[in-house]
């Protein structure tokens, strides 16, 4: 199977969609290898020795270095095909759904938008960090600080995200719903204690049988973050706030705002949540 990142090969610099030595040193060069490096990784990719190398020759050599990259990219084709059905479904609520209706879909896609520009924000960091420092050890140290480091990452790929948000919407159309809005602006110097804090609450919080959903947006500052929590009615909700795992993270905001957090929510009756899927 051929990486789905070239299918845009031909629209390489080579209008007969192939690349001659000096075209792929062109493309290709990015400072980690050099001019002799690349001469030789040419003639590699050149299986059948005609001096030029075409769309095929690419696909067959990058399809045999993919590794876990094979399931980053086909799940980026499976989001890409998702995205475009949501979208159609969002012109469709647009133009004929309730406030109410229009209300759900929008923060939905505002959910989508956020989750996929968090871990793009994680995977530019890495590209970042490797292109300045070429790919040394302390990159790599670097890398993983970036990945696992930054509350917006999730271990779930972008395609079971989006079938968290199908999921949602199958559950909002049977359930009054309860959203808690959470906006907290914390210290500088507190930042990683909170960080932590943040990550074992949500862990926390997403185990509980009556909590459906919750998820953390960081917001661009850096230092303010919004947590949203759907909970299956008010009463749950207040019994969440006897939870350990609730009075544990409080504390935690005690000593790590800058500000008292600011707290809304609302509750839709479920009569009001049935979304058109027309």
């Amino acid at each position: 199977m051929s990486p789905p990142f070239l299918s845009s090969v031909p629209l390489l610099p080579a209008d007969d969609g192939k690349l001659s030595l000096d075209e792929f040193q062109a493309f290709f060069s990015d400072g980690t290898l050099n001019e002799e490096e690349l001469e030789n990784l040419f003639h590699t990719i050149d299986s059948d020795n005609t001096s030029n190398v075409d769309t095929k020759e690419l696909c067959d050599y990058f399809a045999k270095h993919m590794g876990d990259y094979e399931g980053v990219l086909a799940s980026l084709e499976t989001l890409n095909l998702s995205i475009l059905r949501a979208m159609d479904f969002t012109k469709k609520v647009y133009e004929r759904g309730t406030n109410v209706e229009q209300f759900v879909t929008r923060f939905l896609l505002k959910e989508s938008a956020n989750q996929i520009h968090s871990l793009l924000n994680s995977v530019e960091s890495a590209v970042d960090a490797i292109d300045e420092q070429h790919c040394s050890v302390e990159c790599w140290e670097c890398v993983d600080c970036v990945l696992s480091g930054m509350v917006e990452v999730r271990k779930e790929t972008l395609e079971a995200q989006i079938n968290r948000l199908a999921e949602l919407i199958g559950r909002l159309e049977n359930k009054s719903l309860y959203l808690i809005r959470q906006e907290m602006t914390v210290s500088q110097k507190q930042l990683g204690e909170f960080c932590e804090a943040l990550k074992q609450y949500l862990k926390n919080v997403s185990a509980e049988r009556d909590c459906f959903h919750v998820t953390a947006v960081r917001l661009p500052d850096g230092l303010s973050f919004v947590v949203y929590e759907f909970w299956d009615g008010e009463e749950e909700w207040k019994r969440h706030l006897q939870a350990a795992s609730f009075k544990a993270f409080q504390h935690v905001k005690v000593d790590t705002l800058c500000q008292p957090e600011a707290v809304s929510t609302v509750a839709v009756p479920a009569a009001w949540c049935n979304l058109s899927r027309d």
